[in-house]
């Protein structure tokens, strides 16, 4: 994964000047190698809850995130969502949707810098439920969460 600055070609012809993208986390080992938090057969939404100090300043925080299930992110206490350019936070219900596990499984990245920003901990909660799991809506299952939360 890394961030890139490229002059953009508009469909017009013209330059649009600089952009930013950020490439994904899959072929990272960290992401490759860690294996889903779960809870056995369970019909109820567990809370998965990790505390780690921060050292210095958050000059960036990332949040990937994934589940079997459907899931709620929590960065000290506060709900992970998605920013947009009037800087309005957008929630997301049901994530991470619709997918089949033994084939492809999406995740999410938030930007959750401004959630750490002065704090010495960061304590990332996920009340996990059933949803989608394998492309079947249940009320009953494995509640799991897979989750990287890179500060830098």
């Amino acid at each position: 994964m890394r961030n890139e600055e490229k002059d953009i070609s508009s469909f017009h012809g013209g330059m649009s000047g600089m952009g930013t993208f950020e490439t994904g986390v899959s072929n990272q080992d960290t992401w490759q190698n860690a294996e889903f938090i779960r809870l056995n057969q369970s019909s109820s939404a567990p809370i998965f809850r990790t505390e780690q100090e921060l050292q210095g300043e958050v000059a960036s925080a990332r949040l990937y995130i994934t589940a079997l299930g459907a899931y709620q992110a929590y960065i000290n206490g506060e709900r992970a969502g998605t920013v947009d350019a009037e800087g309005n936070t957008e929630y997301h219900h049901m994530n991470p949707g619709y997918g089949n596990g033994n084939v492809s499984l999406g995740y999410q990245t938030y930007d959750v810098t401004s959630l750490l920003e002065g704090e010495n901990t960061a304590a990332v909660s996920v009340l996990a439920g059933n949803g989608w799991k394998f492309g079947l809506a249940t009320t009953s299952a494995q509640p799991a969460v897979k989750a990287w939360l890179k500060v830098t």
